[in-house]
């Protein structure tokens, strides 16, 4: 009696693995959404530090208005000598390093200017740059400035933009920028 034929093996029986070409075609997959995740992460990164920015920058301005009693950071004048010809001098309050508003700040910038003996703040920023205030003078005793040092030039024009809805009265930014630059925002209280 001859044996009992086999029956013959099913194609998807003998196939124990992925072919070369399905494993590129995976691999090509996965690779691509990796590429989309990382560009919106870098996008989500760059609102982030732009955000914590202009809060930085509402945080300094509001202790600065604050170390100035909440008025204007120049004292009244006072005038001496006759009605008609009468010498008057405005007394522009002594902005001299960031320990004088560091307890005004909020939490880090707190932190940072404790003891600090400048107008220059290390390390404040998200790209690690520094915030620099440029107190008001007796010649412009209502006016001054904050610095933002160390901005990646791709986010120049939109921080720019973000901060000229706030209350600044004006932003200088440089003609040209290679890698990082710096804003200069300006403030007449």
């Amino acid at each position: 009696m001859p044996a009992p034929a086999r029956p013959p093996a099913h194609p998807a029986a003998r196939h124990r693995g992925f072919t070369l070409v399905e494993l590129v075609l995976i691999i090509s997959v996965v690779g691509l959404l990796a590429l989309s995740a990382l560009a919106a992460y870098s996008v989500v990164v760059a609102q982030r530090q732009s955000t914590a920015v202009l809060a930085d920058v509402a945080a300094v301005r509001a202790a600065v208005l604050k170390w100035a009693g909440g008025g204007p950071l120049a004292y009244p004048q006072t005038c001496t000598g006759p009605s008609s010809a009468p010498v008057c001098t405005t007394h522009v309050k002594t902005l001299q390093n960031w320990d004088q508003i560091a307890s005004h700040l909020p939490g880090r910038l707190q932190t940072l200017a404790a003891g600090d003996t400048d107008l220059e703040l290390d390390g404040a920023n998200p790209w690690d740059g520094f915030y620099e205030i440029d107190p008001p003078t007796a010649s412009s005793p209502m006016h001054w400035e904050l610095v933002i040092d160390s901005i990646p030039c791709a986010l120049m024009d939109e921080l720019e933009h973000q901060l000229r809805k706030t209350s600044v009265a004006g932003i200088t930014s440089p003609a040209s920028c290679t890698a990082t630059g710096a804003l200069r925002t300006q403030y007449d209280e």
